[in-house]
């Protein structure tokens, strides 16, 4: 894609030409903690397929990457419409945006001199309206397990976001 349509030409520009600044560039005491309150993460892989239970394996959305972003739900029912998607590809080429490469993203924020940061999905959100219930909360549920595994491959430094089962009290409840 043109980033020069997405980006203003003075502004910091698409992430994949942005150049990484040190900690020192950045005026910080040499003690300070720099906490990134707003980090993204894209989902890379094929969690909800690989890991619903055997009579729900029809019905779980799909993760796949296409045209330089992932999208999800089926090649006939994509859930990611092209505006949103659009948005995510200027960072999903980059591998330490992606779930599976967090040894990349933990250089990335060594680079920029990020100590830890806090997590949120990207393109995720879209299963807020998916119809079916018992699926969406079977996609949060695991999707969290996920976010658990991938804090544990950078502790102290990544801490991701869970969704929380909003639409039932008990649900809500072992979401959280």
């Amino acid at each position: 894609s043109d980033s020069t349509t997405l980006f203003p030409a003075n502004g910091f520009g698409a992430p994949t030409t942005r150049q990484p600044q040190r900690r020192g560039d950045a005026g910080l005491p040499a003690d300070a903690v720099v906490v990134s309150a707003d980090s993204h993460v894209s989902l890379a892989e094929d969690i909800w397929y690989e890991r619903f239970p055997a009579r729900l394996k029809d019905r779980a959305p799909r993760v796949w990457f296409e045209d330089g972003g992932f999208q999800f739900g089926s090649k006939e029912r994509p859930l990611l419409p092209p505006q949103f998607r659009m948005a995510l590809t200027e960072f999903e080429s980059l591998p330490g945006c992606q779930s599976r490469h967090i040894e990349a993203r933990m250089a990335d924020l060594d680079a920029e001199g990020i100590d830890k940061e806090l997590v949120f999905p990207n393109g995720i959100q879209i299963l807020f309206s998916y119809p079916d219930l018992e699926v969406r909360d079977l996609c949060f549920r695991i999707f969290n397990e996920y976010l658990a595994e991938l804090q544990a491959k950078a502790p102290g430094r990544f801490y991701g976001v869970g969704l929380i089962n909003w639409w039932d009290p008990t649900g809500a409840r072992a979401s959280l």
